[in-house]
This record gives structure tokens, sequence and C-alpha cells, in this order.
């Protein structure tokens, strides 16, 4: 076992995406400097991957090699009797030139970080085609005698990775693997860390804590954002305002302020998941989300929004509801005003019933129990799941908008369904109205709910990337 930290130095040609390779494994969208011009970095930077408390690994951002092809032929007039068969000699004589500080400056950075470090991870824009540079750049890297493991970067699903593998073959190097800057996944790191082992074994149980740390914080951050999303639904379900339906004014001021708490909600609810996985609305990348000034453009009650997800048209608030029709059909169709006996009735039957308490006290008045239809709470759950698997599986360092895909395949299951149709029952438990109960029940029901949206975003076919 060792206890000092894997040193790995990030390497390759100028605007490959060494920058945004490091934000995206260190999940930090600040690290360095990305720019689309060549040669952003110009200096080695260092960060660090820890596990807890401990520093496992440091990674040191080395600039792009410029002119790969100039110094490949240049080093050959270090080669003599002596060093034919020590490259990394071979390095440190040409490091000692004049040339080294001078039109080669930005390559021996890379070269002096290089032999000072434990590895390199040699990151590839799969983009670009198998160029003699490449290959003369990575016969330099090479000379280091430091173990290399290509990084395919800049991958989709219609890459041709054909070229850059068997390029890379030919120089024995068969153990590349893909890590996309714009969107990655625990597979693709595992598969990064299981290569660095498989290249420096003493660094096994350090970077095997590390993987284990990784799946704990991305389990964290899926049940984080499973709790924040089973709240909201039960605050906007459970949330109810009474209104007089005689009253047109009455009405539809309350329809406003019930539409606009609901909204209020749920942009909260946005904006909190978005923190969970390190993004905020400011963040230029989110920009096709449909948000505008912190808010979706289409809320809650857009019948436009309901149909791009497959939700039936409804009419996205209700006044009374099945439990305040019971109480009618229970006492015969009278009003609960009407007289003594009636309310000795209903004092005698509900008495100590918190469930029927405010249905009751609505009536008494003369009037009717606002809340949100199903439909609204479909709508609520359909989005937030897919915002949360698109961001579940983002990189840092992606430039790439996102795009939520807005699909009406997205079924609600029988089982989550049912829980969703339970929610308007229960009046004491939205957090939206000064009748918040925070009580065992509820914070029972929010945990089964939030376990299986868990559980669907985990076994969501978005979620891990089967990198191939």
């Amino acid at each position: 076992m060792t206890t000092k930290p894997v040193s790995m130095s990030v390497v390759g040609h100028t605007n490959t995406g060494k920058t945004s390779f490091l934000r995206t494994l260190l999940k930090n969208p600040h690290f360095g400097e990305v720019a689309a011009t060549p040669s952003t970095t110009r200096d080695v930077s260092m960060a660090q991957l820890i596990a807890g408390t401990e520093v496992v690994a440091e990674l040191f951002d080395t600039p792009g090699l410029e002119d790969s092809q100039a110094l490949y032929m240049h080093l050959q007039q270090y080669v003599n009797a002596q060093n034919k068969h020590n490259s990394p000699a071979v390095l440190a004589s040409f490091l000692q030139s004049p040339q080294a500080n001078n039109e080669f400056e930005q390559e021996a950075k890379v070269i002096r970080q290089l032999l000072h470090t434990d590895l390199a991870l040699f990151v590839i824009d799969t983009r670009t085609p198998v160029l003699e540079k490449y290959l003369d750049e990575l016969a330099i890297l090479r000379m280091a005698a430091k173990p290399i493991i290509p990084v395919l970067n800049f991958i989709n699903e219609n890459s041709d990775l054909a070229p850059w593998q068997s390029a890379l073959a030919r120089v024995n190097l068969h153990n590349s693997v893909l890590f996309d800057t714009q969107s990655t996944s625990l597979a693709h790191e595992t598969r990064l860390l299981e290569q660095c082992i498989a290249a420096m074994p003493i660094a096994r149980e350090p970077l095997q804590r590390l993987l284990k740390t990784r799946a704990q914080e991305q389990h964290f951050k899926t049940t984080a954002a499973a709790n924040l999303l089973a709240e909201l639904l039960v605050n906007v379900g459970a949330y109810q305002t009474a209104v007089r339906l005689d009253d047109s004014a009455d009405v539809a001021a309350a329809q406003q302020h019930f539409k606009q708490t609901v909204i209020n909600a749920e942009n909260k609810a946005l904006q909190d998941i978005l923190a969970v996985f390190g993004f905020q609305l400011g963040d230029a990348r989110l920009e096709q989300l449909p948000i505008e000034n912190g808010h979706w453009q289409q809320h809650s009650f857009d019948t436009d929004a309901w149909r791009a997800l497959g939700v039936e048209a409804g009419t996205g608030v209700v006044a009374g509801g099945t439990v305040g029709a019971g109480i009618d059909l229970m006492v015969g169709g009278a009003s609960l005003g009407a007289g003594t006996l009636i309310g000795a009735m209903v004092g005698g039957m509900y008495q100590g019933s918190k469930k029927f308490s405010r249905q009751l006290q609505a009536k008494f008045s003369g009037k009717e129990l606002m809340q949100a239809d199903q439909q609204v709470l479909e709508l609520l759950f359909k989005r937030q799941l897919l915002l949360i698997q698109a961001l579940a599986t983002r990189g840092h360092a992606a430039i790439s908008p996102v795009y939520l895909k807005l699909s009406n395949g997205l079924v609600v299951d029988k089982s989550l369904k049912k829980l969703l149709q339970a929610i308007p029952r229960q009046v004491n438990w939205s957090a939206l109205s000064g009748a918040h109960s925070h009580s065992s029940d509820r914070s029972a029901f929010i945990k089964k709910l939030s376990d299986q949206i868990g559980a669907l975003i985990e076994t969501s076919s978005d979620y891990y990337l089967s990198g191939n």
C-alpha cells in the first residue's frame, strides 16, 4: 500500500480538451481556463482527487504540444552511444539545452512534468483524423518511459474510433478508455481508474477507495435529487386554498395565487436539483432548458407542456374534490350549515379527524377547496425526472447546451401513479400552507416515494452510459 498520492500528467496536443477533461473528472466547472482558441493552458496546473479526507491522486494539467513534428526531429541530435537505449536521458539532455527555453518552451514544460509523474493520461480529440504530428507527439511522450493511458475524448453515438484505436495499437497501446467531457458517467470513471490501477498496481488500494467514494457520491446525489422531487410532489399535491365559487373575482384571484405558489415551488426545486449536481441557473451551458429569468417558460399549468410529455389535458386546478363530494353524500346532500342536527352528526363522525377538518371548515364558511389536478403532479414528476436524468450524466466541462427530451414516451407506472393519487388526501402535508405538519406519516410517505424515484433514475438507460 502506498501513502503517496499517485501523480498523473494530463498531456496531449493543443486544444484536445485536457482542461475540460479535468473539469469533468474533478466535477469542478471552474478549474483552469477553457476556450475555443488553441494553447489556452500555458503553464502546468495541479488539482487533487480526494477520497474522504485522503488525497489519492494529483493531476497535472499541462500545456498542449504545439510543434511535435519539429521537436521529434530535434530530439534525434541528443541520441548518442551512451543513451541510445535510455530515452529519458535523451529528454533530460534536451531539457538542459537553450531550445528548451526558447522555441520548444511549451513542450519542455510538458516533458519536465511528465518525467516527474507516475503516469500519463493522453487526451485525444476523436473528432480529428490520425495525423503524423499526433503520432510524433505520442512517440515523444513514450520516451519518458511512463505508462500511458489514451483517453478518447469528444465521443458520441456517431464517433468512428477505429482509426485512433488502430493507430494506438501499432505502438502497443491497446487499453484506451472513453471519457467524454460533454456527457460522462460513473462507468467511464470506473474504467479510467481501473486502467490507472493496471498501469500502477501499487496504487490499487487508494484508487479503489476513490472508486468507492465516487459511487457513494453519485448515489448521494441521486438520493438527494429524488427526495427534492418527492417533497415537491407532496407539497403541491397536498396544497389547498379556499375560494368562494359564487364570487368570480375571488375565484380568479385564488386561481392566480394558487398557480403562482405552485410555479414558485417547482422553480425552487429546479434550482435545488441543479445545485445537487453542481450546476446553477446562471450557467450558460444550461441555456436550452426551457427556463427564462429563473422560471420554466412553460409552467405547470400550461397544456402545451402537458401534451409534450403525454399528459392528458385537464383544468389544472379543481375546486372541492372527491373528499368534499364524499362529505356531501354522507349527509344526504344537505348543506353542512343547515342545522344543529347536521352539525352534531358531523361533529360526532369527524371529531378528531384532521383529514377532513379543512374541508369542513371551508364548507361551513360557504367555500370550496382548490387543489391541483393529477395532471399537474404528473407534469412536475416527468419534467423534473428528465432534468435529473440529464444532469446525472452531464460533464462539468460540457459546452453544448442541455436539451431535455420532452417526450411523451416517459410513462408513470402504476405504483408511482397510485402514490401520486394518494397525496391530495393528505391535506396537512403541504409546506406551501400554514397548516404544514411534520408528521412521521408524511416523512415515511416521502421516503417511499423518493426511493421509487431514485430507483427509476438509477435504472434508466441514460444514467450509466455503456461506454463500449
